[in-house]
């Protein structure tokens, strides 16, 4: 007789892909048949199928019962009324939808908008500008023949579908063991899920044995699992729909052979475009030549356009049904920072971006001119800015991009979602490459910091009700010493190629670290007896995320050589926070005048022991938080190798006093609303001029209005008094398209208060050849002022200075002057007489 739970379904998005995955990996581990089935609409789900379990489209307050039979129903039914009213209710976090970004016209800059070419407006996901020849990706096509029902053979069919699964899994695991890349290596496993999946394959067999053949019953499975999943109110699992049909068309080829797929040779630059891209048909083609995407259907979140963030391809998607028509081989435009495909290439769009390439080029230029030169703050303090990386192509990227070091190495990645962990052989030799490309600079590694948010397959870890305070880092290594002394042994190998440091996640008291130190110990005696060469003072260090740490400092630094600050896992502990749980996410901040306290405490007692520490984590990230780790008297911070030359630059504009009275009145703080505002408000160590020869341009040639006012906004983007010249020049022109702001006598004025201007600024572009303005008076204009004011200024400067301009243009004399100047600095003096009289 089959044992019966009820239930109620209390989660707030229902049963989706992670409750479910939580209670089919309950259930997969018994004989027992386990089946659920919701009362509210009598769909029965198997409980060892995800797709299933989705399938039954549970909600919130659906009435449920479990029914477990077989031959171990005891124990399975004890366990799983276990996880039912203790685990289940905590299954799943507050869901928040992908961020949708909609086709927005608007976004369109003025005189990309007017170049009279055709264009397609869509939703940017992934910013850059690409340009090649159109491709257009069709959908996989069946040949009729693999279609007819006469090919129907029930039982042959079953032994090949056997057959055709476990080639495809093994293809798929064989892929997760060669890559090095998270992003794949996270899709692969959830491929793998969807091809072990024991509804799917029943599903088929249900159409085989109806008579179908055996590629038409996985059509058939593949579309009733899609039709489950749209109709979820969960959008991130409407997402996962290309991940089944991935798989179903792996399936496909294993059956009908690689015909099925449409075979497709870039060879130039190309854009490609099509309906959907599976990550498989992403992964196929030649990246060389690979330059942008535009994806009719595809969101933030899906796995496609998560592997073309990670390869840096321009994506577009949501085109908007309006002409002109896309068609293949045409030269193509894709802007995806503002979510344009440009159809038809005039000359007027060739001058525009040529434009955008100068000024693209230009501002790389002026970072690599700080990411070449090491971390120092205005009045000169070193703050060294190491990379985070979890790979060898990465530590290459980093070293690159200016980074002074790898400041950590998260080797968790090299064991995620692989069924047996890397040895120690092939350990050792992605360390030394990377020891080798970092030298002489350092590389931190920290040992395998599992557990928590880092499921890891090949340690077949329990499942915990609170996995944040459970079974991870440093508190798993005695259960898998092993595996760890393989890994301390690739590390301490490694050293003598490098300046290595060990590092040890996790920590929490003295016996941790002590029993660590133990180990490394035994592998430099056995590396002694093997005659193996290693660095005999190579650094071993902890992570300070746990807060017990913070009150034995002075008990640690006699055990250790260094300190990491992870300050993402030390504020959830600080502020009892769940990251992950929307619900009490907004406790979640480094900006709380405790945790500032309890930073300045570590910092300053490590110094007290002569230990160096280190900051990473989401606030060493930010170059906004530049002024508040500057006056913790940080001394290296670690970040993504993609934010170091911003992070450099920013801090080139500081100085340490100004920084260490933020960090004064940042203790006294009421709250992290009021932090943040202080940090907002810290002064740099310079201010710019208002008028600047920089700003000033003389006889530069433009052909409209609308490239004037682009002139003008990405001069001062070039000249940093700008972080948005996007919204800068929509600022401008919602003056400008109310009012022109052609004053008469040849002279525009353009003028705004802006939240993106850095400093009070005046720009001049002086024209060898008039242009229409639509002026008070119809003069043509060979002369346009720029006034950009920021928005917070409060002494009335934006009136101030337009007043006395706007009276001196008026004068015949003063407008001779700004024509006849021959350099930019009497422009300067000119205008500013005018301000001062």
């Amino acid at each position: 007789m089959a044992h019966k739970i009820d239930f109620v379904c209390v989660l707030k998005n229902g049963i989706h892909a992670r409750p479910a995955t939580s209670l089919e990996m309950v259930a997969r581990q018994y004989a027992s048949n386990i089946s659920v089935v919701n009362r509210r609409n009598g769909r029965q789900a198997n409980a060892k199928s995800v797709l299933s379990l989705v399938g039954a489209d549970f909600k919130l307050n659906d009435p449920g019962v479990i029914s477990v039979s077989g031959q171990d129903e005891a124990e399975a039914f004890r366990v799983l009324r276990q996880f039912i009213e203790q685990s289940f209710p905590y299954s799943d976090v507050e869901l928040s939808p992908p961020e949708v970004v909609e086709p927005d016209v608007s976004r369109v800059p003025p005189m990309l908008a007017r170049a009279g070419a055709a264009l397609r407006i869509g939703a940017p996901l992934i910013a850059g500008i690409a340009r090649g020849k159109i491709v257009l990706l069709e959908e996989s096509v069946i040949p009729d023949e693999w279609l007819d029902p006469s090919r129907a053979d029930p039982e042959g069919d079953k032994e090949k579908l056997g057959d055709a699964i476990g080639r495809t899994v093994r293809t798929l695991e064989d892929k997760g063991a060669r890559t090095r890349a998270a992003e794949e290596r996270s899709i692969i496993v959830s491929h793998l899920a969807i091809a072990r999946d024991q509804d799917l394959k029943d599903r088929i067999l249900e159409g085989v044995a109806k008579g179908q053949s055996l590629a038409q019953a996985i059509l058939n499975a593949s579309d009733y699992f899609q039709e489950i999943l749209d109709r979820s109110t969960n959008s991130v699992l409407r997402e996962r729909v290309v991940d089944l049909k991935d798989v179903c068309s792996l399936l496909l080829e294993e059956i009908c052979g690689p015909a099925v797929h449409q075979q497709v040779q870039l060879r130039e630059p190309s854009i490609c475009v099509a309906e959907q891209l599976t990550p498989a048909q992403f992964l196929a083609l030649d990246r060389d030549h690979l330059k942008g995407l535009v994806l009719h259907q595809a969101a933030q979140t899906s796995h496609t356009v998560i592997l073309a963030r990670s390869a840096g391809i321009p994506t577009v998607a949501s085109l908007k049904d309006d002409p002109p028509i896309i068609r293949a081989g045409i030269d193509a435009i894709l802007d995806a920072g503002v979510g344009v495909l440009v159809c038809e290439i005039n000359p007027m769009v060739e001058h525009y971006y040529q434009r955008e390439q100068q000024k693209v080029q230009a501002v790389a230029e002026r970072r690599r001119c700080h990411q070449r030169q090491p971390g120092r703050t205005y009045d000169g303090r070193r703050v060294s800015i190491l990379a985070n990386i979890a790979s060898v192509r990465e530590a290459a990227e980093a070293m690159q991009r200016g980074a002074e070091g790898i400041g950590l190495f998260r080797t968790e990645m090299l064991f995620m979602h692989q069924d047996r962990p890397p040895g120690e052989a092939e350990q050792f030799e992605i360390y030394r490459q990377v020891a080798q490309l970092a030298s002489p600079d350092p590389v931190t590694i920290r040992l395998l910091d599992g557990g928590g948010d880092k499921a890891l397959t090949c340690l077949d870890l329990p499942q915990e009700e609170n996995p944040f305070l459970g079974y991870r880092g440093v508190r798993l290594y005695r259960q898998f010493q092993s595996l760890i002394d393989d890994q301390m042994s690739a590390i301490v190998r490694a050293s003598a190629f490098g300046k290595i440091k060990l590092l040890v996640p996790m920590v929490s008291h003295p016996g941790e670290i002590r029993w660590v130190l133990d180990r490394i110990k035994e592998i430099r005696r056995r590396l002694d007896r093997e005659g193996i060469a290693y660095d005999r003072t190579m650094p071993v260090g902890i992570m300070i995320e746990v807060p017990s740490v913070v009150f034995i400092i002075d008990q640690l630094a006699e055990l250790v050589d260094f300190f990491s600050i992870g300050t993402n896992d030390l504020v959830q502990y600080v502020m009892a926070v769940d990251r992950s749980n929307t619900r009490v996410k907004g406790h979640y901040s480094p900006y709380y005048p405790a945790v500032i306290r309890l930073l300045g405490q570590v910092l300053e007692e490590a110094r007290r022991h002569r230990k160096p520490v280190s900051i990473c984590g989401d606030l060493a990230s930010s170059p906004q938080n530049i002024p508040l780790l500057v006056g913790l008297n940080t001394t290296e911070i670690s970040v993504s190798s993609g934010d170091i030359p911003a992070l450099k630059e920013t801090l080139s504009r500081f100085d340490s006093v100004s920084c260490q009275d933020l960090v004064k009145q940042a203790t006294q703080a009421a709250d992290p609303q009021e932090v943040r505002s202080m940090i907002q408000q810290t002064p740099v160590a310079f201010t710019f001029p208002l008028l600047d020869e920089t700003c000033i341009q003389l006889d530069v040639e433009v052909h409209s209005k609308e490239e004037a006012v682009k002139c003008l906004v990405d001069q001062l983007y070039l000249q940093d008094r700008t972080l948005d010249p996007q919204q800068l020049e929509q600022d401008i022109w919602q003056r400008e398209f109310i009012h022109s702001t052609g004053l008469g006598h040849g002279i525009a004025f353009p003028h705004c208060r802006s939240q993106v201007i850095r400093s009070n600024s005046i720009g001049v572009l002086r024209l060898p050849q008039p242009i229409d303005w639509q002026a008070l008076d119809g003069r043509p204009v060979d002369l346009a002022i720029l006034l950009a004011i920021e928005d917070s200024d409060m002494d009335s400067s934006h009136m101030r200075i337009f007043s006395s301009l706007a009276r001196s243009i008026m004068h015949k004399p003063f407008r001779e002057k700004l024509r006849g100047a021959a350099t930019a600095e009497q422009i300067i003096d000119y205008i500013q007489g005018a301000l001062e009289t």
